[in-house]
């Protein structure tokens, strides 16, 4: 792997206004090629320099390294079965359109759920002890768009539910289930949920900033850039984790190495990590796996040259994480493209071509 050009496309991005900056590692089996941190974490004079130790917020990321590996581990200790209905996995009552919902079919994307609704508009409301039973219920409620097993949609809605539904099975919050079953037998010291709590280093001390927000008071720095996820208390299925590029790499590599039958610390089992990551046909046309997505047809944020048989997951703050199994070559990007505002989506260019850099 040739690393100057990913070095020079990194450099180049803060000037460019791609991100004010970010880490990217790239590894080949469980060897990392590269590991090039860039820029600042804010453009202001109050922006520190990037290293491969800041912690970004990880957005939608959250969805395969919290929730999806804490469901897989699950179907690892029979406590799920990917055919599991949503009546079975949830203890309050289930509206009768959902029969069908499965846990596959919420991974998959295949509920008939939408995409999004501002849960927290009404979360805020309310006590904080009760916004996660009102939570479920505002899901649990929302009108489906399409029969489960129909349509793929993409829904933030999905995995809110997922978490809630771990969190009942297992007695425990989101964070917490993390911590003990992902966190600590890899070693992770700078990854995890309300980063803020994870260790006393001062106010939100090596953490990326995300996007001034007015009705959050401004700068949004050291808590969840995510509305729904910050009405949950900063935990939740779909966001909500924050983390380190290493770190990032060491639970990635637990799953890789299972995929590919290599020595490791193997949270997952390679049986569980090889279904999870098979096209799902969970919907026509639909280009999930379990958790993870795969490479669409065209303009694929993979690039060009990642295989078909990849799999990965883009966060909204401008994070990503790719693998090409037929190459066993990884490529995790973090940034907070959406500092100081959302409306910068100049990072759709930079994905596919800094990922065709490292597929060179």
């Amino acid at each position: 792997m040739d690393v100057r050009p990913l070095r020079q496309a990194m450099e180049d991005a803060p000037p460019q206004g791609v991100f004010p900056g970010g880490v990217l590692l790239a590894a080949r089996g469980g060897r990392v090629l590269a590991r090039i941190p860039a820029g600042r974490t804010r453009y202001d004079a109050l922006g520190e320099a990037v290293t491969a130790e800041t912690r970004y917020d990880l957005a939608s990321l959250t969805k395969i390294l919290s929730t999806t590996v804490l469901v897989m581990i699950g179907v690892d200790r029979k406590r799920f079965s990917l055919d599991d209905r949503l009546k079975d996995l949830w203890p309050g009552p289930v509206p009768a359109d959902r029969e069908r919902v499965t846990l596959a079919r919420l991974l998959g994307h295949a509920s008939g759920l939408p995409a999004w609704r501002p849960c927290y508009e009404t979360l805020e409301r309310i006590p904080e002890a009760e916004r996660r039973a009102v939570a479920a219920r505002l899901i649990l409620e929302e009108p489906l768009e399409s029969r489960p097993g129909t349509r793929a949609v993409y829904s933030d809605l999905n995995f809110i539910l997922l978490g809630l539904i771990l969190e009942t099975a297992g007695g425990k919050r989101q964070d917490t289930l993390f911590d003990e079953s992902v966190a600590g037998p890899l070693g992770l010291e700078r990854t995890g949920y309300r980063p803020l709590e994870i260790r006393d280093n001062g106010p939100a001390a090596g953490i990326a900033p995300t996007e001034v927000v007015e009705r959050r008071g401004g700068l949004v720095h050291g808590r969840v850039h995510d509305d729904n996820a910050w009405a949950l208390g900063g935990v939740a299925g779909h966001a909500g984790l924050f983390g380190t590029v290493d770190e990032v790499w060491r639970i990635f590599n637990a799953l890789r190495a299972a995929f590919q039958g290599r020595p490791g610390n193997h949270i997952v089992s390679p049986e569980t990590v090889r279904l999870f990551w098979k096209p799902s046909c969970l919907a026509p046309e639909s280009t999930w796996a379990l958790g993870f997505d795969t490479p669409s047809r065209t303009g694929s944020s993979a690039g060009s040259a990642f295989s078909r048989s990849s799999v990965g997951h883009l966060g909204y703050t401008g994070c990503s994480l790719w693998y090409d199994p037929d190459r066993d070559l990884t490529a995790i990007l973090l940034t907070n493209r959406v500092h100081p505002t959302a409306t910068n989506e100049a990072i759709r260019l930079f994905r596919p071509r800094i990922h065709d850099l490292v597929a060179r």
